[in-house]
C-alpha cells in the first residue's frame, strides 16, 4: 500500500509514453517498494544495494546535478539513499518529501563541487539530512560547513551520512 502511494504520485507526474511503457512503469513500482523498504528508520542498507541516479528518475523525481549524465560516480544519488535508509515512511511518503531530500542533497553536491558559487549550507541543512551540528560551537559548525565545501568536487567523500558525520567529528 504504501509504495502505491509513491507510484500513484510518480504516474501523475510521469510522461504518458512512460506510463504506457510497461518496463518503465515496473521500473518506477520497484524503486517505490525499494524506497519503503529503505524507510525503516534503521541504517541497515549496504550502500552496493542503494537505488541508483536512474531509479529515483523512473519514479519521477527531478535529478537535477545528481542524474546519471551528470554525476556519473553516482555519489548524489548515494547520498540520498543513505539519507532515505535513516528516515521513517512518514517523512518520504510522497514524491513532494523525496524531491526535498533530492534538492538538498544537490545543495550539498553542489557545495563540494563549487564552493565559490555554490549555496551555503546550514545547520537545519544538515539536520533534515538526519545529522546534528546544533551542539557545536560557531567556530565548529562554520569549520564543518567549510568541509563540505573542501570535500572535493566529484562528492565521494559525503556521499553518505557515516561519510558526513567523519566530517562533522574531525570539526
Amino acid at each position: 500500500e504504501q509504495a502505491k502511494t509513491l507510484l500513484n504520485d510518480a504516474v501523475r507526474q510521469l510522461p504518458l509514453a512512460d506510463v504506457k511503457n510497461q518496463a518503465k512503469l515496473q521500473s518506477a513500482a520497484t524503486t517505490a517498494t525499494r524506497i519503503v523498504t529503505l524507510a525503516d528508520g534503521l541504517p541497515n542498507t549496504a550502500d552496493g544495494t542503494l537505488p541508483s541516479a536512474d531509479d529515483y528518475a523512473a519514479l519521477a523525481l527531478q535529478m537535477g546535478h545528481s542524474s546519471s549524465a551528470t554525476d556519473s560516480d553516482g555519489s548524489g544519488a548515494a547520498l540520498l539513499g543513505s539519507v532515505l535508509d535513516r528516515k521513517i515512511w512518514s517523512e518520504v511518503n510522497s514524491l513532494a518529501k523525496l524531491q526535498t531530500l533530492l534538492d538538498l542533497v544537490n545543495k550539498f553536491m553542489d557545495r563540494a563541487a563549487t564552493p565559490e558559487t555554490a549555496a551555503a549550507l546550514s545547520a537545519t541543512d544538515f539536520q533534515t539530512l538526519g545529522l546534528d551540528i546544533s551542539g557545536k560551537s560557531t567556530a565548529e559548525q562554520g569549520a564543518i560547513l567549510a568541509a563540505v565545501g573542501t570535500s572535493g568536487a566529484d562528492g565521494q567523500a559525503i556521499k553518505s551520512l557515516p561519510l558526513l558525520q567523519t566530517l562533522i567529528d574531525k570539526a
